[in-house]
C-alpha cells in the first residue's frame, strides 16, 4: 500500500484523540493517555464533538497503514482565507 491522505471522518474520531496526546507529548501508555484527554477541559476541547459542520481532517498514512501525521481544524468553513477541503 503506497503512502495515501485520506481525510478524516467521524469513523476517525479514535485516531484524534491518539494524535491529541502526541501532540501534548503525554509520556506513557497511549490508551491511558487518552482517557486522561478525554477528561482535561483544556484538550478534551480539540477532540470532543468531532464532526460538526466547518470541521476537516486529513491524515497522513503509512504503507503500513498506521497514521503518521495529522492536519485538522474546527468550525472553519467560510473563514476568508481557508477552506474546507473537498472529499
Amino acid at each position: 500500500m503506497l503512502p495515501h491522505y485520506p481525510l478524516v471522518s467521524l469513523d476517525d474520531t479514535p485516531i484524534l484523540w491518539e494524535m491529541l496526546t502526541y501532540a501534548a507529548t503525554m509520556p506513557g501508555d497511549v490508551t491511558a493517555n487518552v482517557a486522561v484527554a478525554q477528561a482535561d477541559p483544556f484538550l478534551k476541547k480539540h477532540v470532543a464533538g468531532w464532526g460538526k459542520p466547518g470541521d476537516w481532517g486529513i491524515l497522513a498514512v503509512d504503507e503500513s497503514g498506521a497514521a503518521r501525521s495529522l492536519r485538522c481544524g474546527r468550525g472553519i468553513s467560510g473563514k476568508k482565507g481557508r477552506e474546507q477541503p473537498q472529499r
